[in-house]
């Protein structure tokens, strides 16, 4: 079933999707995890990320993505969907982690979607 949930907390990575969580049997009571949910555009399956702090991105279990955080932040902020999930994660977030999210979006010129009234609070 892939790996439990101590796992990730171990290699510091922040769990995402609500779905994945029910398929995989991860709780929300689990240590050093924030949960996020993605509808792919296309709505043709619902996807959880791993948000992991690093470079690269890669599968851990089936159906769960790892991406380093401020790249999963910024392509679930980009389509439509639960926006009080990702508010729930920034809130949780520290003041280095949201830094990292505006370099990353101003690096891969994404820095647009900060100025959007739905993250103002944050990224202002």
């Amino acid at each position: 079933m892939g790996w439990k949930a101590d796992g990730f907390a171990r290699m510091g990575c922040v769990l995402g999707g609500r779905d994945a969580l029910s398929v995989y049997g991860y709780c929300s009571s689990d240590n050093y995890m924030t949960f996020l949910e993605f509808e792919d555009v296309k709505e043709e399956l619902l996807r959880g990320f791993c948000l992991i702090k690093g470079n690269g991105s890669y599968n851990i279990v089936d159906g769960v993505k790892c991406s380093p955080m401020p790249k999963a932040m910024i392509d679930l902020m980009k389509f439509d969907y639960d926006d009080s999930a990702i508010n729930e994660s920034l809130d949780c977030m520290t003041d280095e982690e949201i830094e990292s999210i505006k370099e990353y979006a101003e690096k891969t010129n994404n820095s647009k979607i900060l100025k959007d009234k739905r993250w103002s609070e944050y990224f202002g």
